[in-house]
């Protein structure tokens, strides 16, 4: 019984570091769209020199009861 067990600990911890140490290489930058709306001083500043290679990909935040999103690459 205690060899189940300490395999059981064993095999979630493994998994549950993995997917930290997942998470942490990938993170996601979201941003809210209506955030920019509100206060019409604020202005979002991109390079000329080729901004879609300079700047990290930005993911919209999810709307109230929106659980998955398909978005074409």
């Amino acid at each position: 019984m205690r060899r189940k067990i300490l395999t059981v600990t064993t095999i979630f911890l493994l998994l549950f570091s993995l997917a930290w140490f997942w998470e942490s290489q990938h993170k996601r930058e979201f941003y809210d769209p209506m955030i920019g709306l509100e206060d019409e001083n604020i202005v979002e500043i991109m390079p000329i020199s080729n901004p879609v290679q300079n700047l990290p990909r930005r993911y919209k935040v999810f709307k109230a009861r929106e659980y998955v999103r398909i978005e074409e690459l």
